[in-house]
Protein backbone atom coordinates (compact mmCIF):
# COMPACT_ATOMS: atom_id res chain seq x y z
CA UNK A 1 0.00 0.00 0.00
CA UNK A 2 2.00 3.15 -1.10
CA UNK A 3 -0.82 5.59 -0.20
CA UNK A 4 -2.58 4.79 3.52
CA UNK A 5 -5.99 5.84 4.36
CA UNK A 6 -6.88 9.07 6.07
CA UNK A 7 -7.69 9.24 10.07
CA UNK A 8 -11.11 11.01 8.51
CA UNK A 9 -11.46 8.48 5.79
CA UNK A 10 -11.25 5.56 8.66
CA UNK A 11 -13.74 7.69 11.12
CA UNK A 12 -16.33 7.97 8.47
CA UNK A 13 -16.19 4.51 7.56
CA UNK A 14 -16.54 3.44 11.73
CA UNK A 15 -19.68 6.27 11.15
CA UNK A 16 -20.97 4.32 8.20
CA UNK A 17 -21.19 1.40 10.45
CA UNK A 18 -23.22 2.76 12.98
CA UNK A 19 -25.45 4.23 10.57
CA UNK A 20 -25.49 1.50 7.89
CA UNK A 21 -26.54 4.35 5.45
CA UNK A 22 -24.37 6.84 3.34
CA UNK A 23 -27.02 9.80 3.77
CA UNK A 24 -26.98 9.81 7.64
CA UNK A 25 -23.46 8.64 7.93
CA UNK A 26 -22.34 11.69 5.55
CA UNK A 27 -24.77 14.14 8.08
CA UNK A 28 -22.86 12.97 11.26
CA UNK A 29 -19.26 13.80 9.29
CA UNK A 30 -20.77 16.76 8.16
CA UNK A 31 -20.42 16.57 4.71
CA UNK A 32 -21.79 16.02 1.47
CA UNK A 33 -23.17 12.48 0.38
CA UNK A 34 -21.17 12.95 -2.66
CA UNK A 35 -17.75 13.47 -0.53
CA UNK A 36 -18.65 10.76 1.60
CA UNK A 37 -19.09 8.25 -0.75
CA UNK A 38 -15.98 9.32 -2.79
CA UNK A 39 -13.98 8.69 0.59
CA UNK A 40 -15.40 5.07 0.84
CA UNK A 41 -14.57 4.60 -3.08
CA UNK A 42 -10.95 5.89 -1.86
CA UNK A 43 -10.93 3.97 0.87
CA UNK A 44 -11.52 0.86 -0.68
CA UNK A 45 -9.02 1.38 -3.41
CA UNK A 46 -6.43 1.91 -1.03
CA UNK A 47 -7.19 -1.27 1.39
CA UNK A 48 -7.78 -3.24 -2.01
CA UNK A 49 -10.72 -4.66 -1.44
CA UNK A 50 -14.47 -3.43 -1.67
CA UNK A 51 -16.07 -3.07 2.21
CA UNK A 52 -19.29 -2.18 1.26
CA UNK A 53 -22.10 -4.07 -0.75
CA UNK A 54 -24.84 -2.20 -2.43
CA UNK A 55 -28.10 -4.26 -3.17
CA UNK A 56 -30.46 -2.16 -5.68
CA UNK A 57 -33.65 -2.00 -3.64
CA UNK A 58 -32.00 -2.13 -0.01
CA UNK A 59 -29.51 -0.11 0.37
CA UNK A 60 -26.39 -0.92 1.38
CA UNK A 61 -24.34 -2.67 4.07
CA UNK A 62 -20.70 -3.56 5.30
CA UNK A 63 -19.97 -7.03 3.07
CA UNK A 64 -17.54 -9.73 4.80
CA UNK A 65 -14.86 -7.73 3.78
CA UNK A 66 -15.45 -4.84 5.80
CA UNK A 67 -16.42 -6.70 9.11
CA UNK A 68 -13.07 -7.56 8.77
CA UNK A 69 -11.48 -4.39 8.27
CA UNK A 70 -13.98 -2.49 11.04
CA UNK A 71 -11.79 -3.72 14.12
CA UNK A 72 -8.69 -3.04 11.99
CA UNK A 73 -10.05 0.77 11.47
CA UNK A 74 -11.52 1.00 15.16
CA UNK A 75 -8.12 0.21 16.29
CA UNK A 76 -6.41 2.87 14.22
CA UNK A 77 -8.72 5.59 15.33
Amino acid sequence: MDELPTLQELQSFITYSKMGNFTLAAQVANITQSAFSAQMKKLERLVGVKLISFASTRGSRLNSEGEKFLPEAEHII
